[in-house]
């Protein structure tokens, strides 16, 4: 028989999934999203002015997490709209709690980034995460390095 979830359960997981090493709270702790934000909107296009009316544009650094999620976990445009929708540790890493932007939303911005911009701005995240996690295995206690 399984238990209902309690008022506070929802508090309790992210704290656990950080202890069991979930990528995406590494990532969040990690990486300064917001470095990435000159070039995506270099390769975008700056946010359009709010007094021309229309709906506005997705936050760049929000749709390029996505874009993360989606090759983190190799889902199809459909499949990550899905997934952010459906789990709340998808949400919590990207810091939304409603609108979430559609699957044609995170393909027509993928479409903007194809290619070389692409490319660079994962090589980027990988190089800067890499640094950060050998860093922090230098910092580990010997015992740790021991057990791997």
């Amino acid at each position: 028989m399984t238990r209902p979830l309690g008022l506070f359960d929802q508090d309790i997981r992210p704290p656990k999934l950080a202890s069991l090493g979930d990528p995406r709270v590494m990532l969040n702790r990690i990486v300064p999203w917001d470095m990435f934000r000159e070039r995506l909107e270099t390769s975008v296009g700056k946010m359009p002015d709010a007094k021309r009316g229309g709906r506005p544009r997705y936050d760049v650094v929000l749709m390029f997490k996505i874009l993360v999620l989606r090759e983190l976990y190799a889902l199809s445009d459909e499949q990550v709209e899905f997934q952010v929708v459906d789990w709340l540790l998808f949400q919590h890493f990207l810091g939304i709690e409603h609108a979430v932007p559609d699957y044609t939303a995170v393909r027509r911005f993928r479409e903007r980034l194809e290619g070389e911009a692409m490319t660079d701005l994962f090589e980027v995240l990988v190089a800067y995460t890499d640094g950060r996690q050998n860093m922090a295995q230098r910092n580990r206690p010997l015992t740790n390095q021991q057990k791997t």
